[in-house]
This record gives structure tokens, C-alpha cells and sequence, in this order.
């Protein structure tokens, strides 16, 4: 497998992390310091999309995961449950369970 370039795999943009990449090292910032880094819905299907982009990358051999600003994160988000979109009765409880690796 041939190393991948920058522009063949750009950094997305992302509303509530951001992710970047310095050879061998990556960097994933869980980005709503007003909300303490709690994880929603959307941090977490960012995440899991996040994952992929770095998946994608030969030469990355590390991911840091850190917050931005006073806390890492305070966990769920009780006005955006991350696990909304699986409740039972939603009909798409096990696809997106299997999505983010619920």
C-alpha cells in the first residue's frame, strides 16, 4: 500500500471537532468547549467519520484525542443523546448502533 498524499485525502470539515494530521502523528479535538466537549448525536457521527478519514491515511501511526478548552468532555449530551437515532422504534436502531460500533 503506497503512502497517500494530503490531496488525495483532505481533512474534512467538521462542526464539532477537527482533525489534522502531522506525518506519523494525528490529532482529533473535540471542539464544543461552551458545552464541555459533551457528546452528541452529531459529535458522534463525526467521530466515526473522522475515523475513516484517518483509516484512509498509510502513513499515520497515532491519534491523539484530545478537548478543546477546560475539560476533555462530560460525557453524553442530555439535549442531543448520542444515541438518538437508535432509540427503540426509530427502525434504525441496529444500523446505526452498527455505524458508529455501539
Amino acid at each position: 500500500m503506497s503512502d497517500s498524499s494530503p490531496s488525495e485525502h483532505p481533512a474534512p470539515e467538521f462542526t464539532t471537532l477537527t482533525v489534522e494530521i502531522n506525518g506519523p502523528l494525528g490529532r482529533l479535538t473535540l471542539n464544543r468547549p461552551e458545552r464541555l466537549n459533551a457528546i452528541g448525536a452529531t459529535m458522534l457521527e463525526e467521530i466515526a467519520e473522522a475515523a475513516r478519514w484517518f483509516d484512509r491515511r498509510s502513513e499515520l501511526r497515532v491519534v491523539i484525542v484530545r478537548g478543546n478548552g477546560r475539560a476533555f468532555s462530560a460525557g453524553a449530551d442530555l439535549k442531543d443523546p448520542p444515541v438518538g437515532p437508535a432509540l427503540p422504534g426509530s427502525g434504525n436502531a441496529w444500523a446505526y448502533r452498527r455505524e458508529v460500533g455501539q
